[in-house]
């Protein structure tokens, strides 16, 4: 997920990027980030409980989330 800059130390007191500040492709670059993000999330999640005993129950609480 790209992040906006943050400034530390000497930045600190800076003015830096706001959400107000957003252009539609900024908004359009979040969500493809986000699509993608859960979409491997999901791939990972069922390669990690893949064979689990215990596996239905974590995925379905982080299905919920």
């Amino acid at each position: 997920m790209p992040l906006s800059f943050v400034p530390l130390g000497r930045l600190q007191s800076e003015h830096w990027f706001r959400t107000d500040q957003m252009s539609g492709l900024h908004k359009e670059l979040l969500v493809k980030c986000l699509q993608h993000d859960i979409y491997w999330a999901k791939v990972m999640m069922k390669s990690y409980f893949k064979g689990k005993w215990y596996g239905f129950f974590p995925k379905f609480l982080y299905r919920l989330l």
